[in-house]
């Protein structure tokens, strides 16, 4: 409970230091890896974990659909909740994968925690499939 409370004070703290960038409906030019973003979706074969501190966050497989952009990247939502790791245990979130700019390298977990959006550089290790819908 003290965990979610100081997470509840401490993001939006946070996002007004870093600043905002305003999430919009794709547009129908934005672009990754060489692909118009609305013609492709993203493939994550199997379940992926990763440790960015002290605790386990797990992104699902499956398939991830582009829906959001901003000035910094585009959003593909993953297609159930993550799972994110907490002192207290872990929690279930909304979220996805965030690529930076368009470029497929700078890859990034997303997730909303409490209304509010934030991201973690996926590790390098992390694999995934550009696939053109059908």
């Amino acid at each position: 409970m003290v965990s979610r409370i100081l997470l509840a004070l401490i993001v939006p703290f946070i996002g007004a230091l870093i600043g905002c960038s305003t999430v919009k409906p794709l547009s129908d030019d934005r672009a990754l890896g060489g692909h118009l973003v609305k013609d492709i979706v993203i493939v994550v074969a199997a379940p992926y974990s990763f440790q960015p501190g002290l605790v386990m966050n797990t992104l699902p497989a499956g398939i991830y659909t582009p829906v959001f952009e901003d000035d910094n990247g585009v959003y593909f939502q993953s297609p159930s909740k993550l799972i994110i790791g907490d002192v207290l245990g872990p929690t279930l979130n909304d979220g996805g994968i965030f690529f930076k700019g368009g470029d497929i390298s700078d890859v990034y977990e997303y997730v909303i925690v409490m209304n509010r959006q934030t991201t973690l550089k996926l590790p390098a290790d992390f694999k995934f499939e550009i696939r053109i819908k059908k």
